[in-house]
């Protein structure tokens, strides 16, 4: 065995002791390749399953080949089993987003940018503080409020229309290699039809990295309003890695 091996046993603290478990029951030993996540993350959670659940079997876990190793009674070794196949999956991504009419000019005034820049990754507290500006302001007017649970690579839409707004958005979330981050590509159409006046049309698209629990802003379309005045639309998209729960 690789001298790197993590091997997860029964004498760690709180663990059952191997007077507790007949040895001689042993009837099972199980090598599980692992694809999608990591053997010695793995392994230490199984063994906190197995001393929840008082499970007889050993744990070992070789990161060279990037497999687990299951070895104990046989009703325990496929229990562990079974939630390997559960977990072993690619993450999913949850992309919550806003979709937010305010006031021109609402980015400066609330501190994001001079007026150039179209886009932002806010940390959670930034985000927070974003979202209490806009709530704050008595002229914001919330469009939708979508939630997307996406696969790697996963393409998702959301569209509604009604009246005088058409509103199109494309999402599709990839998981960096070191699987900290989601590169989102984010594709929106956006289109208005004012009582009076033309019909507006404004398409954008952009590809940024976005951590985990960050939010990723984009500002969208820029229309006139009746008095003269201006309106902008605003996409908040948090990011949340999930993946499948251990029982």
């Amino acid at each position: 065995m690789n001298l790197f091996a993590v091997v997860a046993a029964f004498a760690l603290p709180g663990m059952v002791s191997s007077t507790e478990v007949n040895w001689t029951n042993w009837t099972e030993t199980s090598t599980h390749k692992l694809t999608y996540i990591v053997a010695a993350d793995t392994a230490r959670t199984l063994v906190g399953l197995a001393v929840t659940k008082k499970l007889a079997v050993k744990v070992v876990a070789e990161p060279t080949s990037n497999s687990v190793t299951l070895s104990g009674e046989l009703s325990a070794c496929r229990h562990l089993a079974t939630v390997l196949q559960k977990i072993d999956k690619p993450a999913s991504t949850m992309v919550k987003m806003t979709v937010v009419e305010v006031p021109a000019g609402f980015a400066e005034e609330a501190g994001l940018a001079d007026g150039i820049e179209s886009s932002w990754v806010l940390e959670p507290r930034e985000a927070r503080m974003l979202a209490a500006s806009i709530r704050n302001d008595k002229n914001h007017r919330y469009l939708i409020r979508p939630e997307m649970l996406l696969n790697d690579n996963q393409e998702g839409i959301s569209q509604t229309e009604n009246d005088i707004r058409a509103i199109y958005i494309k999402l599709t979330p990839k998981i960096t290699s070191d699987d900290k981050a989601v590169t989102l590509r984010i594709e929106t159409n956006l289109k208005n039809t004012p009582a009076k006046g033309k019909c507006e049309i404004r398409s954008a698209a952009l590809t940024q990295t976005v951590p985990y629990t960050g939010t990723l802003v984009f500002r969208g379309m820029r229309s006139k309003t009746p008095d003269g005045g201006a309106v902008e639309v605003f996409i908040l998209a948090s990011i949340e890695r999930v993946t499948q729960p251990v029982k």
